[in-house]
């Protein structure tokens, strides 16, 4: 199972987001609050009502990946 990041955008959205797939299924999605100009996470619960459960390392490692990919197109926290 690996992790990946799809820069997304959705036309009831201004902006941008990051979406976190494991097995191109989306469980969360990073975006920049544009309140709060703070980067947020969004966690999906699974359909079947299980649990998620992830290798800490993916996680991380995705959530870096998915805020390197936004910060690379301009949105940044302030």
């Amino acid at each position: 199972m690996t992790m990946k990041v799809v820069v997304a955008s959705d036309p009831d959205r201004e902006d941008v987001f990051a979406e976190i797939q494991q097995d191109d299924q989306p469980w969360a999605e990073l975006a920049l609050d544009p309140e709060t100009k703070k980067f947020v996470l969004t966690i999906y619960p699974p359909g079947d009502g299980t649990a998620h459960v992830f290798a800490l390392s993916e996680v991380d490692r995705a959530i870096a990946e998915a805020k390197d990919a936004l910060t690379r197109r301009g949105y940044r926290e302030g």
